[in-house]
């Protein structure tokens, strides 16, 4: 439990186009640095640009990318500060779940592609515990 007693909100991600998210009772969450350009066919409660990447980590193998964005995270303020910005999204968009949204195609899974928002789970996971699944699509 953090913040004095109250469940931390339970995260997922997905892409964008995830048709699962129309009926998902989730908060959507964009944290990319740009915005779709294409029509959503459901809400977006907010944005967390502390979770986009920067322009430079584009095209850097995983590896590096990780290593970047890992230590990026830490200095956006890293656990306490992400904890601090899903409790505001959640609380505003009155529900204790949040899906965070890229671009990426993960399924089928394709060698050589990753994103940023699987990147951040697993480090949120091994840094919190708390799992962060991506959703599955239909």
């Amino acid at each position: 439990m953090m913040d004095g007693g109250h469940r931390p909100p339970r995260l997922f991600t997905a892409r964008f186009a995830n048709k699962t998210l129309v009926d998902h009772p989730a908060a959507k969450v964009r944290i990319t640095l740009g915005h779709p350009r294409f029509r959503l066919n459901y809400e977006l409660a907010g944005k967390i640009p502390d979770l986009a990447p920067t322009r430079e980590m584009f095209n850097k193998t995983e590896v590096d990318f990780t290593a970047l964005y890992t230590a990026l995270l830490i200095e956006r303020g890293g656990i306490e500060h992400l904890t601090q910005r899903f409790a505001s999204v959640t609380a505003a968009a009155g529900t204790d779940d949040l899906v965070l949204l890229c671009f990426e195609r993960l399924t089928p899974p394709t060698p050589g592609v990753f994103c940023h928002r699987r990147v951040f789970a697993e480090w949120w996971t091994a840094a919190t515990k708390q799992p962060v699944l991506e959703l599955p699509e239909v």
